[in-house]
């Protein structure tokens, strides 16, 4: 979904792309003839990484040079340093991790990712008093990050705390797009309060979402035997046995190499979009736009790095680039009527009445009862019949 101020500003795009229309529509001229030109998204990148045979080595590697960099161009930049940081972290080197977020707070003492990642150390680590300190300061400054309650939850679960860590999951359900993760922890914390009932409800729930969740079904299995249900107990259990036993033999040789260059794109890409929003912070539209491409080039369907994208688009008032990302977000959201308005709105800029009359049919067919469909389909009708 856009953000709120995306959102606000393709309602007046889309206005002013009607208008556009209609002034459009009454001239007796053709449109201006479409550029030659590939999407945005298409580009390709001559480095080792991009390449179909990279290894892990040579994604990691290449995450690193590009970490180097901007350190050695912006020493200063706390987000730099939260790169660096979280890139250790995801490659398994707490102590560098640690390092890392401790120097971003000498530039930012407010910085919530250091802090995050602290707290993170701090709970693999097992200092569980520690982690929980941090997630709370961290609550205490922003209050809405997504993030904490999950990790200050299952701080709670390891302190032995289940009515803490229950009053929290309940509380980011409730404000927050649920996930599998918290639905996971409350069962398990409503297990420990006793609560069979209330944890089958969620564990169920969080089933429903993921089929394949093992800490769901064990859970399950054991708020079943608690209430001395040994059928239903059993039932999961043998679906818990069955499907570690699945996973455990997928971690043959060759499915851990996938496994390892996987997960070398994830943290790679990852490093190319904090690197995007550290860039951007510090000004440089033109090295954010690249990271950002750089890094769906390797995950082409993250919907947080394309609208970011899109919003540096915009502010530079690149209608083509912005139509491109817009198309892949309406490829990825095909129910999201805003994207198929906006890329009306934009093509009425660009005086290309057919392919806003195109866009525009396509929303309200989508979304025939939206009060911006129902004036669109108007101002069409009418243009058109004159």
């Amino acid at each position: 979904m856009l953000a709120r101020s995306a959102l606000l500003a393709f309602s007046l795009l889309i206005l002013v792309g009607l208008l556009g229309l209609w002034w459009t529509l009454t001239k007796d001229q053709g449109s201006p003839a479409l550029p030659d030109r590939e999407s945005v998204l298409a580009a390709n990148y001559s480095e080792e990484a991009f390449r179909n045979e990279a290894t892990s080595d040579d994604l990691l590697e290449f995450a690193r040079s590009e970490l180097f960099t901007i350190r050695e161009a912006h020493p200063s930049s706390a987000m730099a340093w939260n790169a660096l940081g979280d890139f250790h972290l995801r490659t398994s080197n707490s102590a560098e991790a640690e390092k890392a977020w401790k120097q971003s707070l000498e530039f930012d003492r407010s910085n919530v990712e250091a802090l995050f990642g602290l707290a993170n150390i701090a709970f693999e680590a097992g200092d569980y008093d520690k982690s929980a300190a941090l997630c709370e300061s961290i609550q205490a400054m922003d209050s809405h990050n997504p993030r904490v309650p999950l990790l200050l939850a299952d701080t709670y679960l390891n302190q032995n705390k289940p009515q803490l860590a229950a009053l929290t999951l309940e509380q980011h359900i409730a404000s927050e797009q649920t996930s599998v993760k918290a639905l996971e922890m409350l069962g398990s914390a409503h297990v420990r309060l006793q609560n069979y009932d209330e944890a089958i409800d969620v564990l169920q729930a969080a089933l429903g979402f993921d089929p394949n969740s093992t800490k769901a079904l064990y859970e399950i299995a054991q708020a079943y035997r608690r209430k001395k249900d040994s059928e239903n107990a059993t039932k999961y259990l043998e679906q818990f046995q069955e499907l570690s036993k699945e996973q455990a033999e997928s971690t043959s040789n060759e499915a851990q190499q996938f496994v390892d260059r996987d997960h070398a794109v994830s943290v790679t890409s990852q490093v190319l979009a904090d690197l995007a929003v550290a860039y951007r912070v510090l000004g440089d539209n033109t090295a954010c736009e690249d990271k950002l491409l750089r890094a769906l080039k390797l995950q082409p369907d993250r919907l947080a790095w394309l609208q970011l994208l899109l919003t540096v688009y915009q502010d530079q008032k690149k209608s083509w680039e912005s139509i491109d990302v817009l198309k892949r977000l309406a490829e990825l959201e095909p129910q999201n009527v805003d994207h198929l308005l906006a890329i009306g709105g934009l093509y009425s800029e660009l005086e290309q009445p057919e392919l806003v009359v195109e866009y525009f049919r396509k929303a309200i067919n989508l979304s025939p009862d939206d009060p911006r469909c129902v004036q669109a389909k108007k101002i069409i009708d009418q243009q058109l019949n004159d």
